[in-house]
């Protein structure tokens, strides 16, 4: 078997007279070496093919921590999470000092149903502990097939509950909107996936004359065109974004001049994990003078990736150029400040009023309007700016 590896290795390199590829040819042989003894003197049977994959993973996750090797399940499952298609519990979660701890729950999903939270920790699946496990190993025993069940044993505000889920069809709830009252539409943006702009779009136009406030927070990115799509509804003409691929030109991405929703009043929230297409379309929204940006800096993801299928074999997610914002910023390693900046657990200081001290004389007369927002955002610093930034 390591024979046919390294005529495989050897036929795809053209031995040339120079001293690059020959020592492009030297560090393919030894590589094909080392398989070789690996495979005769190890003290116990390995898997080369799995060896093999994994130097692949390894040697491209090196380049970057954006690039990447999909195995062929893997690319599935990213295809799926893109196009918005997915079935599962519902969940989003993170593997942090050997604890697992949940992100995200998508609304309406079987974990949410059952009351699920972000930064809940998940101590057992199917009675299985999954302390110090790995991404892979616990994704392994979280998927199954759609109408399958499993137990999850969660820890949260001291105390360990178990429940049981059935893996459900997953609405991965892209847009998410209210009317915060009748001046203001609240359009949170999970992530940059297909369709979004015709989405958003529709719900502007149905809501015309209202300003917006655009949740961009812990949106991680998405499809670069629909980024600058979304823009374009608000950018009459400019520089949307630009890209510097390696021996290429700079191309520039330029507004249609066709803006549906020119005028409109509008704030983006964004913090430290909006990330990559959001921060594109927060950065031409900023320099176009289009929103007004509240809450923290954002991740600082300046760079952009081609997906290559490997017919059968998953694909090659990698890095291929650099963007730039319409005053040719960078964003990579420095992501978009906002103009009023709220830390994440800014405690804002409540004033005594009037209408705060018991048994007073109310004005029954008095309009109030009613506020149509969800509780989960009443004592959300940054969202409450925003409102009021708006309101007045």
């Amino acid at each position: 078997m390591i024979k046919v590896i390294f005529l495989i290795l050897a036929i795809n390199i053209v031995v040339l007279a120079n001293d690059k590829e020959d020592k492009i040819y030297n560090a393919l042989d030894v590589y094909a070496k080392v398989l070789s003894h690996v495979e005769k003197i190890y003290y116990k049977d390995v898997n080369l093919e799995e060896l093999i994959y994994k130097s692949i993973k390894d040697m491209v996750v090196s380049l970057d921590p954006h690039s990447e090797y999909l195995t062929e399940k893997e690319y599935k499952e990213f295809n799926g999470d893109l196009s918005g298609e997915k079935f599962g519990i519902g969940i989003e979660y993170k593997v942090e000092e050997d604890e697992a701890i949940i992100t995200r729950v998508y609304k309406g999903s079987p974990a949410d149903k059952l009351g699920l939270k972000k930064n809940m920790s998940i101590e057992k699946i199917n009675e299985v502990s999954i302390f110090q496990k790995d991404k892979e190993a616990i994704d392994e025993l979280i998927n199954g097939k759609l109408g399958s069940s499993l137990s999850l044993t969660y820890f949260f505000k001291n105390r360990f509950k178990t429940v049981k889920l059935i893996r459900d069809n997953i609405d991965l709830d892209v847009i998410e909107n209210f009317e915060v009252n009748s001046k203001i539409l609240y359009v949170k943006i999970n992530s940059f996936q297909k369709n979004i702009t015709k989405k958003f779009l529709s719900l502007a136009l149905k809501n015309k004359n209202k300003s917006i406030i655009i949740d961009l927070r812990d949106n991680p990115g998405g499809y670069l065109n629909e980024a600058i799509s979304l823009a374009d509804l608000f950018i009459e003409k400019g520089v949307i974004i630009s890209s510097k691929e390696r021996n290429k030109k700079e191309e520039f991405y330029k507004a249609s001049k066709k803006t549906p929703l020119k005028g409109i009043k509008v704030v983006i929230l964004i913090n430290s994990e909006t990330a990559s297409s959001a921060e594109i379309f927060t950065g031409a929204m900023k320099e176009h003078k289009k929103a007004i940006l509240i809450g923290e800096r954002s991740f600082g993801k300046g760079s952009i990736q081609s997906v290559l299928r490997i017919k059968n074999n998953g694909a090659l997610k990698i890095t291929v150029a650099l963007y730039y914002t319409p005053k040719h910023n960078t964003i990579q390693a420095k992501g978009i400040t906002p103009h009023i900046e709220i830390p994440k657990y800014f405690v804002m200081q409540k004033k005594e009023r009037e209408e705060d001290i018991k048994n007073i004389i109310k004005d029954e007369n008095k309009n109030k309007e009613n506020n149509l927002f969800p509780n989960y955002l009443k004592d959300d610093k940054q969202f409450i700016t925003a409102v009021n930034f708006l309101n007045n």
